[in-house]
This record gives C-alpha cells, sequence and structure tokens, in this order.
C-alpha cells in the first residue's frame, strides 16, 4: 500500500480522494492526498454535518490546484449525499458490480476492503460508474415501481380467494374478478368465518384497485408531457403504462453507446452454450 501511494503521488494529480463505504450508521472512508501520497483510513457518523465537516477537513489541506474528490458505491442515500456536497466536492458514483473480482483466495469482502478497491481502480483510471438519475426520473420510478407492487398484491390477494374457492368449493372460478364475477363471488355458500375473511380480502381488493387508478393518473400526466414515452407507445402491443414503465427504469438512452448494451442492460442478451459431440 505504502509503495503504491508514493508511486501516485509521484505524478502532477494533487486532489484528495475520499473513497467511503456508506451505511445507515456510519461511513468507513479511505482518504488519499494525491500531492503527498498520505493515505489513511476511519469511520465516521452518517449524518449531514459529519459528511461537511470531513469534506471541509479535505478541503482544507487541499494543495494547490487540488480538489476534493468524493466516491461511494451506488447505493441507497447517495441522492441525498450528492445535493448535500454540491459543489463542495466531485462526486463519483461507483459501480462495484463491474469492478474486476480479485483471485478467489482473496476475495474477502470488508468494508475497508471495498474502499481500497474503489481507490485503486479510480487511481487506475478504470473505476466502472453508475447512472446518475435526476430527481424527476427517481421520482418517475418510485411511481411505476408503487404501481407495479399494488399489482402484485392484488395478485396475491386473488389467488388467495381462488385457493380457498378452490379447496373448499366447486364452483367456477374462471372471469371471478370481473363486475359480474365478483356479484357471483358474493352468493357463493361458505362458512361464516371464510365469508368474512373473503369480504375482507375483496374490500382489500377494491382498495388497491382505488389507488392503482389513482397512480395510473400520475402516469398518464407524466406520459403527457413526455415525448419519448409516446413514441415508445406507438410499438403495436405496448401502451401507456408500459412505455412510461421502460422509460423510467432505462433512463436516457444516450447513456448507452450501443444498441447490444441496451440489450444487455434489460436482460435480453441470448446465451448459447455449445454442446461437444
Amino acid at each position: 500500500m505504502a509503495q503504491w501511494a508514493e508511486e501516485t503521488a509521484m505524478g502532477d494529480r494533487k486532489d484528495i480522494i475520499l473513497a467511503v463505504d456508506y451505511h445507515a450508521q456510519n461511513i468507513e472512508y479511505r482518504w488519499f492526498n494525491e500531492a503527498t501520497g498520505e493515505a489513511r483510513r476511519g469511520r465516521f457518523p452518517t449524518s449531514a454535518n459529519a459528511i461537511l465537516v470531513k469534506i471541509q477537513e479535505a478541503t482544507g489541506e487541499l494543495s494547490a490546484g487540488g480538489k476534493v474528490v468524493w466516491i461511494m458505491e451506488s447505493t441507497t442515500g447517495w441522492a441525498r449525499v450528492k445535493d448535500l456536497i454540491g459543489e463542495r466536492a466531485k462526486f463519483i458514483l461507483a459501480n462495484v458490480l463491474q469492478m474486476p473480482l480479485p483471485p478467489k483466495g482473496r476475495r474477502r469482502k470488508t468494508d475497508k476492503i471495498d474502499t481500497g478497491r474503489i481507490l485503486r481502480e479510480y487511481l487506475n483510471g478504470e473505476l466502472p460508474t453508475s447512472f446518475q438519475p435526476l430527481s424527476w426520473w427517481r421520482q418517475a420510478r418510485r411511481l411505476v415501481d408503487c404501481r407495479q407492487d399494488l399489482v402484485e398484491r392484488q395478485t396475491a390477494l386473488r389467488n388467495w380467494i381462488s385457493s380457498l374457492l378452490h379447496q373448499e368449493t366447486w364452483h367456477d372460478r374462471k372471469n371471478l374478478w370481473s363486475g359480474k364475477g365478483l356479484r357471483r363471488l358474493q352468493r357463493i355458500e361458505l362458512a361464516c368465518g371464510d365469508r368474512e375473511l373473503v369480504q375482507l380480502k375483496v374490500e382489500q381488493l377494491e382498495l388497491l384497485s382505488r389507488h392503482q387508478q389513482l397512480l395510473e393518473a400520475r402516469m398518464r400526466e407524466l406520459y403527457d408531457r413526455w415525448s419519448e414515452a409516446q413514441w415508445v407507445d406507438e410499438v403495436r402491443g405496448i401502451g401507456m403504462v408500459s412505455a412510461v414503465s421502460i422509460l423510467a427504469h432505462i433512463g436516457p438512452i444516450e447513456r448507452f453507446a450501443t444498441a447490444e448494451d441496451l440489450i444487455s442492460y434489460a436482460g435480453l442478451v441470448l446465451r448459447y452454450c455449445s454442446i461437444d459431440g
């Protein structure tokens, strides 16, 4: 580590780099001064004040022409840290999933090792970075994910009711969730306790359905001012909800260098297995 630090400091770089492993309670950091080769590490509480104090400390030790560089993983909380730091430091979001793995015998994972790997990749000019969606894009993703959660919860409720009917009755369960089907469900004879449970599940379904409609109305508002979503909607088989959902998770198409990169991100790359004869 000392030799590596000395070799790095021999160049004309003058930044102070803070490679951090961010957690809810504490931040493990590795500090490196490119001008002097000084390297140290430590830990401080995860709070806005503690982060600003650490950056101020680094700023106070900068050589002329240098800057503070803050590097962290793309974990929950990066957006608020970036907003907090602002112009005080250069913010870099590392994509650790794309970093090369060390040999199997050395694949221990600790906060200290993680910050060391991030720092080395950055100084070598090989640190992969993550996309940093803007605030409105993050909100669009949450909107899409919330709607998907409602859909999945409704599916779970319907499956629960269908399973009960399958166990306790001989009634036909086809088309049970249309208006006519729900009226038919109310007429099915069930034990008193089971009827109460089914009624509770139906009420939950109705509430979730209303919530889904509200979210889809918000998605419609987003769609109406999002020309790219309207273009995607022109593809046969894709509607408003799918178009907004796809673009919310893909992000700006320009961040993909090639169509193959986009296909890989979406998990649509075909894998071929050769069979030896």
